[in-house]
Order: C-alpha cells, then sequence, then structure tokens
C-alpha cells in the first residue's frame, strides 16, 4: 500500500543529513525499526512506501518510510513517517509527524478569510487542542522516545562509522513539539 503523505498535515518534522552514507538508507530504517521495537512503544509499526502530495503518485515519486501509528484510539489521526533517502554520496533521513486531514481542516476553516498556506500549515488544529493532558502526554512520550532513542541514536552510530562530527548534527525537529 502507498500512503501520500501531505505538506498541510505536517504538525512536526526533522531532518538530518549525513556526508558519505548515500549507502546506507536500509540499514537505517532497518535499525530506528529494531530499536523502536526494542523499545515496546504503544505503536504499530509498517514498512511503507509514501508519495509527496494528492497527486504524487502521478509523478511516479516514491519513498520507502517506516510508518509508526499509535495504538490509541484518542491518537489515531497522528502518524510517524521516519525516511532514509541516498541524496547523492550523501544519506537525508529524518521523519514527519502527521495529523491526518489536517491541512484540509486547515483549509475549510480559512476559506472566509485569505491566509498564507504556511499560516494554515502552521495554526494548531482543534484535536491537539482538544487532547486530554494525558493523551498529550502519551503522544510526546511515543515521539520522544522514538526521536532521541531511535533516529538520533542511529544517526550517530552512521555518523560514527562514516568519521562525521557528532556536534555538526541537529538534534531539535521543527513544529509544534520541538523535539530534540
Amino acid at each position: 500500500m502507498t500512503v501520500s503523505l501531505k505538506h498541510g498535515d505536517v504538525v512536526d518534522r526533522y531532518l538530518e543529513v549525513l556526508p558519505g552514507a548515500g549507502t546506507l538508507a536500509d540499514t537505517f530504517l532497518d535499525e530506528v525499526q529494531r530499536s523502536i521495537e526494542g523499545q515496546k512503544l504503544a505503536v504499530n509499526l509498517a514498512r511503507d512506501s509514501a508519495v509527496a502530495g494528492l497527486f504524487g503518485g502521478k509523478r511516479g515519486v516514491n519513498r520507502p518510510v517506516l510508518l509508526a501509528t499509535p495504538t490509541a484510539s484518542s491518537l489515531v489521526d497522528f502518524s510517524l513517517y521516519v525516511f532514509s533517502v541516498p541524496s547523492g554520496v550523501n544519506l537525508t533521513v529524518g521523519w514527519y509527524l502527521t495529523e491526518e486531514g489536517r491541512g484540509n481542516k486547515n483549509f475549510a476553516k480559512n476559506l472566509g478569510g485569505v491566509a498564507s498556506v504556511i499560516g494554515a500549515a502552521a495554526a494548531v488544529h482543534d484535536s491537539i487542542r482538544n487532547l486530554s493532558i494525558f493523551d498529550m502526554a502519551d503522544l510526546q512520550g511515543i515521539m520522544v522516545s522514538i526521536h532521541q532513542f531511535s533516529v538520533m541514536e542511529t544517526i550517530f552510530a552512521i555518523a560514527t562509522k562514516v568519521k562525521f562530527d557528532h556536534s555538526r548534527i541537529a538534534r531539535q525537529s521543527s513544529g509544534f513539539f520541538n523535539i530534540g
């Protein structure tokens, strides 16, 4: 199954480029998956293929992703897409936390006024505001665990392997949670 990853649905994101590690794309996803499984987090994991946007598949561009979806029914609209793609000899890795339909909800809400695409994408949607404090803590706990103990640990391991200085690695995500 191929999933569609829409810019307007992105709540938070992280990206890093590792020089000289382009051949380790599969290794990255394998290690992140192994780490998440080892943490026994309340998520379902699946390897999938993602396309960008509604019509991304028509362009023939898709990327392998590791999809983590929380098992809690209150968090069913949230998904984390971990990606790893060669970029020349380098390796681009990262993740997107999405809320299903977030972009459409924000767009519909802003139809009556003038709103920039960036403003609509950056707005905090009602479902986040309406999460209980415990649901928010659960979602953030999952995100921090995956980011710090799976993604970052794997990035540091690959950086060591290719002799890339750890101090040059970005550690913080961009978006609602600013994890890192």
